[in-house]
């Protein structure tokens, strides 16, 4: 089981993998960095995702997966430090990995 990764401080830019890994979750503190709501269980045989920043409001996770399993999560954080919250959406199901979060606009 091995969990490799490298992120900038704020979390706009990371790549991430992991090789045979399980888990199941409930909780708080999100993937993305965000803090709302999670839940989940899953075990893979390989993953990777790359989270890139797309311009100075929007960062996308984009990833595959040999898994069974999901989970989900939705939250709010604010990595660039602005004042301005970003909310997050994460999905993990089987192969796929998706994420999306968006700086509010406010």
């Amino acid at each position: 089981m091995a969990h490799l990764g490298i992120s900038r401080d704020d979390g706009r830019l990371a790549f991430r993998g992991d090789v045979f890994s399980a888990n199941a979750h409930v909780g708080t503190k999100n993937a993305d960095g965000s803090r709302g709501f999670n839940v989940g269980a899953a075990a893979a045989i390989v993953s990777g995702e790359a989270t890139v920043p797309l311009g100075e409001s929007v960062t996308l996770t984009v990833g595959a997966a040999a898994s069974v399993g999901a989970s989900l999560s939705i939250g709010v954080r604010d990595a660039d430090q602005d004042g301005k919250a970003e909310v997050c959406g994460r999905v993990e199901y089987l192969w796929g990995i998706a994420g999306l979060c968006i700086e509010k606009p406010f």
